[in-house]
């Protein structure tokens, strides 16, 4: 009998897909932010 798998074990890897591309795409943003010499912070 092969256990089902639960909730956690589904959503998991697609959290930490979304995870990792929005971490990009923060690094990416402040990076060019940066460069270009603009931004929040100045």
């Amino acid at each position: 009998m092969t256990p089902t798998p639960t909730i956690v074990d589904t959503w998991t890897p697609r959290a930490l897909a979304t995870l990792r591309i929005v971490a990009a795409f923060l690094f990416l943003q402040h990076g060019s932010a940066k460069r270009a010499r603009q931004g929040a912070t100045g």
